[in-house]
């Protein structure tokens, strides 16, 4: 047998020390690492639950501005009076007027807007299938007096159907 002797360097112990000295600084490097994701996540929450925040009152407004349209409508057609925030009802009736006297037979309108800016503005938008229905529509809406007409779009598509788009600004008469 061989004779083994005792080693009293202290070399066990520093190699002690030092794995655990490593040991624990990787658990800091993992808890420091898990503190920089964890408040990242909760700054990445609260945004986002501010951003839903803002989006949901804008859809309690629009649900809120489209009841209270809803009503207005319902009241039109039940035939009460009903005045408009946006626009004097002379100038409205104008536009209407206008609109029934179109002297297109066969229709031809699809989509008729009124909206409010500075001035009142009307868009009338559709399509028709015969070029002298477009003409007898486009010289008619410019010879009215009380409103300027601007054509906003025109196209022929492959049916030789012609499409348009007209706006039209009350000059308040």
């Amino acid at each position: 047998m061989e004779w083994q002797g005792i080693d009293l360097s202290g070399n066990r112990k520093s190699k002690w020390i030092f794995t655990r000295y490593s040991s624990i600084k990787n658990i800091a490097y993992t808890f420091l690492l898990m503190c920089f994701f964890g408040i990242s996540l909760l700054f990445y929450i609260d945004n986002k639950q501010s951003e839903l925040e803002a989006l949901t009152q804008q859809l309690e407004k629009l649900q809120t501005d489209t009841f209270d349209f809803e009503n207005k409508i319902s009241l039109l057609q039940n035939g009460n009076t009903i005045t408009l925030p946006f626009a004097e009802n002379k100038k409205i009736a104008q536009l209407f007027k206008m609109i029934q006297h179109t002297p297109l037979k066969n229709g031809g309108i699809d989509v008729i807007q009124l909206y409010q800016e500075k001035d009142l503005y009307l868009r009338i938008s559709g399509t028709l299938s015969l070029e002298d229905d477009f003409k007898k529509l486009e010289q008619y809406l410019y010879q009215q007096e009380f409103i300027e007409t601007e054509t906003e779009q025109v196209n022929v598509n492959h049916k030789n159907e012609i499409s348009f788009i007209f706006s039209i600004k009350h000059k308040g008469n």
